[in-house]
């Protein structure tokens, strides 16, 4: 962002299509489309750094109210839109990862977690396949790393960190049935483990975020007269989030003054 001026949705869609050299044309022109005749109308003019899942519920919304959208558009606009924030989310990882394996661990985590996250705005439920798919896919990925990696000691916290979290979202879904699922305590013990393998303040400061900007949404929405306080919201894009946020914070505290990335590392001298 050169200046430090802060990119808008469609100049970041009109970037990031322009980046993917190795489409298929037919591929590249579907995107164009998809961009052109429905994310940038719904979301164009948002800063990137200000969009929420607000906006994402009324595309989602505008999409289906929409006359003539067949679903299987409906979906392939959908699949275009999972596949830009799972963009951004592994731009996140990778900036962390400080091995292949880790980066292996960390982006099948959010390649199920972005869809996952799409899934509960548009329909609210996290599908048990998915969820299962992401918590055995991450705890292999990161109990192989322990081992090419020798880091015993994190894979251990990694279990605990996915037993503890998921047992707090199931306890909070006991409390209170409203508000959370089933589906949210499966998810959290993917990203538990996730945040554990990094160390127990990223576990508590994933939490701590997703509490947070859940919080805030549904405050916002509270007075703008678009929810009540037995509205169900969907908790899983705040949960991906709060991670994403937890290891970017950990990245930028972790790395200061010091090389710990593969991107850093692979740099000369």
């Amino acid at each position: 962002m050169p200046g430090g001026r802060v990119l808008t949705v469609a100049e970041w869609l009109v970037t990031w299509l322009d980046t993917r050299a190795r489409l298929r044309e037919s591929t590249r022109r579907g995107y164009a489309a998809h961009i052109d005749r429905y994310l940038i109308p719904h979301l164009g003019m948002v800063l990137l750094a200000e969009l929420h899942i607000g906006h994402l519920e009324n595309l989602f919304t505008a999409l289906l109210k929409k006359q003539g959208m067949s679903a299987a558009t409906a979906r392939r606009v959908h699949s275009t839109l999972a596949e830009l924030a799972a963009g951004l989310a592994l731009a996140v990882v990778a900036a962390r990862a400080s091995s292949a394996w880790e980066l292996a661990a960390l982006a099948w985590l959010v390649l199920l977690a972005v869809p996952l996250s799409l899934i509960d705005v548009a329909v609210h439920r996290l599908p048990d396949p998915l969820t299962a798919s992401a918590f055995v896919g991450t705890l292999a990925l990161l109990a192989v790393t322990a081992l090419a990696d020798r880091q015993p000691g994190h894979l251990g916290r990694a279990a605990i960190g996915a037993v503890a979290l998921a047992c707090f979202y199931l306890i909070l879904s006991v409390i209170r049935p409203s508000g959370l699922g089933l589906g949210d305590a499966k998810l959290a013990a993917s990203t538990g483990a996730a945040l554990g393998w990094i160390n127990w303040q990223a576990l508590l400061s994933g939490t701590l975020v997703a509490f947070a900007l859940a919080g805030v949404y549904g405050g916002a929405l509270l007075a703008l007269h678009r929810a009540t306080r037995t509205s169900h919201l969907p908790l899983g894009p705040f949960i991906l989030l709060g991670t994403l946020a937890a290891i970017a914070f950990e990245q930028y505290v972790g790395s200061h003054g010091r090389c710990r990335n593969l991107m850093c590392a692979a740099q000369p001298g």
